[in-house]
């Protein structure tokens, strides 16, 4: 007769460590995603209320798509990854890649409008260290979301 032990009997600190590594990496991505949320409506927030001066500090001669594109999109994406950050763990870790494609979509758009002139000087500098630090937020949520599942 052959006796069986009960999983948790086995190794009880490596199951636990194991639910641990998993829940601080879903903390984390958690945490890169209400950064990125934060981030994207104090811009919106700013760019809606303000889209003047946002447009003299970019020089770019449009203040309706400031207001639009930088204004009130940035708002709604600041909600929608808000939700997304406070939801659960399994939700966060399968739509991540959905934030982080939005976010790549945002650098590639920053680098192909200052190749295309559309900042002034002060302007492109601005995007340009905003792109990098979107593209941190995308790098995070692949790195957490990966050691979350």
């Amino acid at each position: 007769m052959t006796s069986t032990t009960h999983p948790s009997r086995i190794h009880p600190h490596t199951t636990v460590r194991a639910d641990r590594d998993s829940g601080t990496a879903s903390q984390r991505l958690r945490a890169v995603l209400l950064a990125n949320a934060l981030t994207s409506g104090v811009v919106g927030a700013i760019a809606t209320l303000s889209p003047g001066a946002v447009d003299e500090l970019l020089g770019t001669g449009h203040e309706g798509w400031i207001r639009l594109f930088g204004g009130v999109g940035f708002l709604v994406f600041a909600v929608a990854v808000c939700t997304l950050a406070s939801g659960r763990p399994s939700t966060r870790a399968r739509y991540a890649p959905l934030v982080r494609l939005f976010d790549a979509s945002y650098v590639i758009a920053v680098i192909v409008t200052i190749a295309a002139g559309w900042y002034s000087t002060t302007g492109s500098w601005v995007m340009g260290a905003t792109a990098a630090l979107v593209a941190d937020f995308a790098l995070g949520q692949l790195w957490f979301a990966r050691r979350s599942r």
